[in-house]
């Protein structure tokens, strides 16, 4: 399990990851070292098969949640570089939990990227398969 949190002792707005043990409970958390930095993240939503995570984040402009990515080979490895996802909306004004389908072609997430009033809309974002690709 993935998740953001305000612990006492952090910088921020840190991820943390809890392991699921056998008897279906969750371990401590720790850290997640390569995701966290000195910025409000939030809204973290892992792939299905645990090689990507996007979230919410004022990394780049601290009036707003836009969107980021995270990918790496295996389980087993580190998070890559955080990388900006522009495509859904610069700035994205995301808010609240995102969340992706089963297969991870959609994203849902609501956003003031409309003039929608005192409420954001919901919307759907999704990607095209890539041709040989998962």
């Amino acid at each position: 399990m993935y998740f953001s949190s305000s612990r006492p002792g952090s910088r921020g707005w840190d991820f943390y990851q809890s392991v699921m043990r056998a008897d279906d409970t969750f371990g401590p958390a720790t850290p997640v070292a390569e995701l966290t930095r000195i910025f409000v993240d939030q809204g973290s939503v892992v792939r299905r098969d645990g090689l990507e995570v996007i979230f919410l984040s004022n990394r780049e402009n601290p009036d707003s949640m836009d969107f980021f990515k995270a990918t790496r080979a295996s389980t087993r490895d580190p998070w890559s570089d955080i990388v900006p996802l522009p495509a859904l909306g610069a700035p994205a004004y995301g808010q609240g939990r995102i969340a992706l389908s089963f297969d991870g072609r959609e994203l849902y997430f609501t956003s003031w990227l409309t003039e929608s009033g005192t409420h954001p809309d919901l919307f759907v974002a999704r990607r095209e398969k890539v041709k040989g690709g998962k």
